[in-house]
């Protein structure tokens, strides 16, 4: 305070960033296989597909995912939109990646929390 005069700022979130539980999953998961939700694409890619809750990041957003570079968001699953996987209760985001293996070692060696960015 400066003769009476109090400067108040207030940071506003960026609304193209976002905190998310991380996980991964491959065609193998369920019945769906490398099936996705989304009506333009027949099949999951991996370096390309994750899934998310719809309803809060909409099919075919592309997002920015710390150390999976740019994906887009084609697939979505029960226990992504109840965000079953995050014990803070983020949003989750599932990361399509080719085998079962692989979705084990990156569910070990990588953070369960990461900002990600919608471009």
């Amino acid at each position: 305070t400066s003769g009476g005069f109090e400067k108040q700022y207030h940071v506003q979130p960026d609304p193209k960033k976002m905190r998310v539980r991380l996980t991964f999953y491959s065609g193998k998961d369920d019945q769906w296989g490398s099936r996705v939700a989304w009506g333009k694409v027949d099949q999951a890619k991996r370096g390309r597909t994750a899934a998310a809750d719809p309803a809060l990041i909409p099919y075919g957003t592309w997002i920015q995912v710390p150390g999976f570079g740019k994906l887009r968001v084609e697939d979505t699953g029960s226990a992504v939109k109840a965000r079953t996987a995050s014990k803070e209760g983020h949003p989750v985001i599932d990361v399509y990646v080719g085998n079962e293996k692989e979705a084990l070692r990156l569910a070990s060696s990588t953070p369960d929390y990461v900002e990600i960015t919608l471009l």
